[in-house]
This record gives C-alpha cells, sequence and structure tokens, in this order.
C-alpha cells in the first residue's frame, strides 16, 4: 500500500512525545511553547511564547502576547493588552488597549481613549477622551475637543474648540481661541495677528521681521540665518548654520559637525556619529553610532547594537539584538531572530528556527521549522508536522480524514538508519529497519503483486512479525 507522508519529527527517537487530538488536523501552534488541544482540537487561541488554556468552545480566546489572559463571559472579544493581560469589561467587546500598562473601561466598554504608558480616565460619555501621550488628562465639559498636549495636561479655552496645543506645556489661549502660536514645551507670546510666530520646540524664541519665518529648532531657541527661511534644525540641540542655512544634516537629540558638504551627514538617532569619506551613506544603528565599511554604502544595521560588516559590505545578514558573522559568500546567512547561526553548506537554505538555530538536512532545502525548537526533518523533508514551539506526534491515522488504524513511514534519523514509524490505537513506535528505497510509480504494482505473494504485507500477515497485534515480539518503543 502506498503510505501517507506523516508529519513527525526525530523528537520520537528521543522518546520525546506529545499526543495529538483526536483527528490530528487542527493542533493549534502556540510560538514558543507547546499547547494541549481543546475538545475538538479545531480553534485553540495561540499565545505568543506562552500557551493557555482553551475556552469552553475552543473558539475565541484573546491572545495577549507574551501573557495568557482569561476570557470574558463569552470568550469573544477580549481586548489585547501588549506585554500585560487585562481584564475584560461587562460585554467583553470594546476595552480600549493601552500599551504597556492595562486600564479598567468606561460605562460602556466603547470608547475609553489610550493614553501610552498610562491609564487615564474616561470622561462622561466615554467618546472623546482626547489622548495626552504619557500623561492622563480630564476632560472638558461635553468631552469632544480637549486640545492634547502631550506630557502635560492643560485646561481648556471657552468652547473647548481651539486651545493651541503646546507639547509638554499648557499655555493660555488667545481672545478666540483659534491662533495662538504653538512653541512646543514653553508658551510664547503671540505675533501681531496671531497667525505667524515661528514655533521653535521647546523654548519660545523672538520672530523675526515678517513672523513668517524663523527657522525652528527644537528644544532650544537658535539665532536665525540672514533672510530668517533656512536655518537647519538640529532636534533639542541649537547648532549654527553653515554657509547657505540649507543643509546642516540633523541628528535628534544630539548637535553634531557638518561634514564636508553639509549636505549627507548620516543620522543616528540620540547619538552624533561621524561622517564617512563622503559623507553619503553611513549606515544607521538607531542608539548606537558605528563605523562606516569601506565603501559607506552597505554596512548592515543591527538594531540596537552595531556590527561589523562583511567582506564585500553588501549583505551581512542582520540579526535584531545581536550581531552576527556573515557566511562564506556574504550573502546568505539565514537569520534567526536573537541568536545567529551558522549557514549550511551553500549558505543558501538554512531553515529557520526562531530562537534557536537548527541544522539543515541533507539538501539544505526543505526542514521543517518549528519555532523556538529545532526539529529533525523526515526522510524527504517534506512532511514533518510542525506545532511551534514542540514537535507534536501524529494522531490514530496519521492523515486528513483517515481512518486506517495501521500504518508506517520511513524517517531517516542523524546515524543514517532507517526507522519505521508505526501508529496505533495505542500511540506510535519506532523500528529500526534496512534502508529501502521508495519504489517508483512505475514499480508500485509490481511491488505490490510482490509482496501480496510473499506474505509480507502491512496487516494481515500471518507468516512474519506484524506491525500490530504481535503476540511473539515486542515492537520498539
Amino acid at each position: 500500500m502506498r503510505l501517507e507522508a506523516v508529519r513527525a519529527s526525530s523528537n520520537l527517537l528521543r522518546n520525546r512525545r506529545r499526543e495529538c487530538g483526536e483527528d490530528n488536523k487542527s493542533l493549534s501552534f502556540v510560538c514558543g511553547v507547546a499547547t494541549e488541544c481543546g475538545e475538538d482540537n479545531k480553534s485553540l487561541s495561540f499565545v505568543c511564547g506562552v500557551a493557555t488554556e482553551c475556552d469552553e468552545d475552543n473558539k475565541s480566546l484573546s491572545f495577549v502576547c507574551g501573557v495568557a489572559t482569561e476570557c470574558g463571559e463569552d470568550n469573544k472579544s477580549l481586548s489585547f493588552v501588549c506585554g500585560v493581560a487585562t481584564e475584560c469589561g461587562e460585554d467583553n467587546k470594546s476595552l480600549s488597549f493601552v500599551c504597556g500598562v492595562a486600564t479598567e473601561c468606561g460605562e460602556d466598554n466603547k470608547s475609553l481613549s489610550f493614553v501610552c504608558g498610562v491609564a487615564t480616565e474616561c470622561g462622561e460619555d466615554n467618546k472623546s477622551l482626547s489622548f495626552v501621550c504619557g500623561v492622563a488628562t480630564e476632560c472638558g465639559e461635553d468631552n469632544k475637543s480637549l486640545s492634547f498636549v502631550c506630557g502635560v495636561a492643560t485646561e481648556c479655552g471657552e468652547d473647548n474648540k481651539s486651545l493651541s496645543f503646546v507639547c509638554g506645556v499648557a499655555t493660555e489661549c488667545d481672545e478666540d481661541n483659534k491662533s495662538l502660536s504653538f512653541v512646543c514645551g514653553v508658551a510664547t507670546e503671540c505675533g501681531e495677528d496671531n497667525k505667524s510666530l515661528s514655533f521653535v520646540c521647546g523654548v519660545a524664541t523672538e520672530c523675526g521681521e515678517d513672523n513668517k519665518s524663523l527657522s525652528f529648532v527644537c528644544g532650544v531657541a537658535t539665532e536665525c540665518g540672514e533672510d530668517n527661511k533656512s536655518l537647519s534644525f538640529v532636534c533639542g540641540v541649537a547648532t549654527e548654520c553653515d554657509e547657505d542655512n540649507k543643509s546642516l544634516s540633523f541628528v535628534c537629540g544630539v548637535a553634531t559637525e557638518c561634514g564636508e558638504d553639509n549636505k549627507s551627514l548620516s543620522f543616528v538617532c540620540g547619538v552624533a556619529t561621524e561622517c564617512g569619506e563622503d559623507n553619503k551613506s553611513l549606515s544607521f544603528v538607531c542608539g548606537v553610532a558605528t563605523e562606516c565599511g569601506e565603501d559607506n554604502k552597505s554596512l548592515s544595521f543591527v538594531c540596537g547594537v552595531a556590527t561589523e560588516c562583511g567582506e564585500d559590505n553588501k549583505s551581512l545578514s542582520f540579526v535584531c539584538g545581536v550581531a552576527t558573522e556573515c557566511g562564506e559568500d556574504n550573502k546568505s546567512l539565514s537569520f534567526v531572530c536573537g541568536v545567529a547561526t551558522e549557514c549550511g553548506e551553500d549558505n543558501k537554505s538554512l531553515s529557520f528556527v526562531c530562537g534557536v538555530a537548527t541544522e539543515c538536512g541533507e539538501d539544505n532545502k526543505s526542514l521543517s521549522f518549528v519555532c523556538g525548537v529545532a526539529t529533525e526533518c523526515g526522510e524527504d523533508n517534506k512532511s514533518l508536522s510542525f506545532v511551534c514551539g514542540v514537535a507534536t506526534e501524529c494522531g490514530e491515522a496519521g492523515k486528513q480524514g483517515g481512518t486506517l488504524e495501521l500504518y508506517s513511514v520511513r524517517i531517516r534519523a542523524l546515524n543514517k538508519l532507517t526507522y519505521i514509524l508505526v501508529g496505533t490505537a495505542e500511540g506510535l513506535i519506532t523500528k529500526p529497519v534496512m534502508r529501502i528505497k521508495a519504489p517508483s510509480k512505475a514499480t508500485t504494482k509490481r511491488n505490490e503483486v510482490t509482496e501480496a505473494r510473499s506474505g509480507n504485507t502491512l496487516e494481515g500477515n500471518t507468516t512474519r512479525t506484524p506491525l500490530e497485534g504481535n503476540t511473539t515480539r515486542t515492537p520498539l518503543e
């Protein structure tokens, strides 16, 4: 009989067995950690990194990244709060999500404004609380138009419609609440017409002659250029202009000297960095400055940690958080998040397994990927069942919609032996056998006739050891 390809792993050979559900069709995958199936094995919600229990119908557990959370009453709509689980509201339909910190719902659980990092109370109707980044603020009378002021709450004007927003510090409105010039961080007096005060983030600055073109420098006031049109802006720290006031490279938070032509200083957030030879292509690495490669064109960027370039500075594989060496040709190092891994023979096809590096199969083409834990492939590298984080056993039939209680499949082990994987009602067993080349389609019929004549069949064998129901030998487990 033609053997169906069964999804399995070499964990079978190491007795790291994990039972499937009844029909072996739909074990939910939970990245990094295996999870038990529900009653019908169809719809376990996946919670990244941590397994979570199913609800009654296994259909709608809300997923909360990194931390499992309990379901609500109807298990349909738990709002997800990244990193921290939160309780549901009354109807489990509309809890507003607040990144990093859970927040209580309002009366109707429909409209809690989200405030990044800090939860805030709702207004009367829970519909229009203005969001103020980092700090919660009280609503106005109608909860419709409180101007948002980043970092610090501010009082509303008379009609709650037009308070000018000043980042970080509240400022008084003018008469009509329509045209107060906004200066980030510090309130400033308006110009004559309340229309054109140049805005300088963080510190108020005097206007230019026409109140139209004062160059803005975030955080610190700076003198204007000759025409008040083109002062280069450097966030947080004032910097002198170049000759034409057109092209000072901006480096957020820290002032930096310009390059030779003042056109192309690469920007590195938070930390100033020197330019390369041509001031054109310094690779940017967030938070940490890094040296350029030979040609200043292609330094691979690795978030948070600088990494050296490969030989040609063209193709260093990027591994988030941890730098990794390149392969032989600097073209195809497989990327494994968080952990560097060596390439295969041709540097083309190392299967990627999140968090843990895994060896390639024979042809480096088809190693089954199992997130978080490396697993061995089967003989053809095509049919290993993948359950993220942990390899899983097959079920009773080992085939979609199958009803057979007996089946087998060859699995190639590291010792180059071939194992027979046998599925029975009691579970799975493995048995080392001689390597038998899989019959081609042209010889399948002939082999079946030969096996029938010799009595060497998978079931109903009365002269040789059967795969199941053996009373004279003990199957290998």
